[in-house]
């Protein structure tokens, strides 16, 4: 009597420890199935599109996206979008939800997010692949990886104003100080003539 129930805790055991990769790969599968390029808006490049494609069976209710510096958002008609911040590590993101269910992402049908970027005008808007999250009509939640997102600019180019006020500085000083030797020269130079 002790080992049917044994038995049976392996069997559940072995069957769970089975059925986990198959549950990962369909996450995996879902992911490949779902298409989002994220590129700024070529007219008016203070703003950002993301243009999902929905290629799995399951239809798409929701969007979310980190974000940098973005404070209008543009979601498509049938869809509402907010400005989230997180109170536990105060990232920042954008979510799409949809408002009303016929508005969802059906299977096959492509759809665009934007957002209006609010930094200063600049000629290159910096984008960095980010993960976005995919909410499904059953409840689950896909994320996709290496989506371009915009993002902050490195410290490099944050800083290069300062760094070419710097680099001015040390060239006025540097000119400064060949003018004082010459002077020096020139003057040591007419002294020792009779």
């Amino acid at each position: 009597m002790n080992r049917a129930p044994r038995r049976r805790i392996r069997m559940l055991l072995a069957a769970a420890l089975l059925l986990m990769p198959q549950a990962g790969a369909r996450a995996s599968d879902k992911a490949s199935e779902i298409e989002i390029v994220g590129t700024p808006v070529a007219e008016n490049p203070n703003y950002f599109r993301w243009t999902i494609t929905n290629k799995s069976r399951a239809s798409i209710v929701r969007f979310s996206a980190p974000r940098f510096m973005e404070e209008l958002v543009v979601p498509p008609d049938g869809w509402n979008g907010e400005i989230t911040k997180s109170a536990t590590d105060n990232s920042r993101g954008v979510q799409f939800t949809v408002a009303e269910s016929k508005a969802a992402i059906q299977p096959g049908q492509s759809l665009v997010f934007q957002i209006q970027d609010m930094r200063p005008m600049r000629t290159g808007r910096t984008k960095a692949p980010q993960n976005v999250v995919i909410g499904l009509l059953d409840g689950s939640e896909v994320t996709i990886p290496n989506v371009l997102c915009p993002a902050g600019e490195s410290p490099l180019v944050r800083n290069l104003n300062l760094i070419a006020l710097g680099a001015m500085f040390a060239i006025f000083l540097l000119v400064q100080a060949i003018r004082t030797r010459r002077r020096k020269a020139s003057a040591s130079g007419n002294s020792t003539i009779p």
